[in-house]
């Protein structure tokens, strides 16, 4: 969420369905943003942001979008997040259900997919079939890494 000050000045000029949103709006604006990222789109009507030159994004697709274009990264953040769930614990299982259940279900399917695949090389080498380019597994067991094959 995107804090600063200085926008108050535009609140009154903006109209969005919900004026107790105009702030969030201004904010945007004043601080040059492009995008709100917000569960409520309904308030946020895409032809009264277009002017502005901003987009309103569903937390699911804004970090559906981050984690294609940076997988790796995305996929750390959350293995760092899991680990500093400490007291108490939390079975990753169980985190990524929480993130479904309050309207992540998209980036869960993304996150189990990815996160529990071996992955030769980086996630962004890997699609849905496999990696981009599947090196040979004859010979193989499933549990190998096929990338560090030695000779037989």
């Amino acid at each position: 969420m995107l804090w600063s000050g200085g926008y108050e000045h535009i609140v009154d000029q903006l109209t969005l369905p919900d004026a107790d949103d105009r702030h969030v709006l201004a904010a945007a604006i004043h601080g040059g943003a492009n995008i709100i990222v917000t569960v409520n789109l309904r308030d946020f009507p895409a032809d009264m942001l277009a002017t502005h030159g901003i987009t309103a994004l569903h937390p699911d697709t804004f970090i559906g979008r981050i984690l294609a274009n940076e997988p790796d990264e995305v996929i750390a953040a959350l293995r760092e997040l899991h680990r500093d769930l400490k007291d108490p614990p939390i079975p990753m299982n169980e985190l990524l259900t929480g993130f479904a259940r309050i309207g992540l279900p998209e980036t869960v399917t993304e996150l189990r997919w990815k996160a529990e695949r071996p992955l030769w090389g980086t996630v962004a080498n890997v699609t849905r079939h496999g990696p981009a380019r599947w090196p040979s597994f004859r010979g193989t067991r499933p549990t190998e890494d096929p990338t560090r094959r030695t000779a037989r």
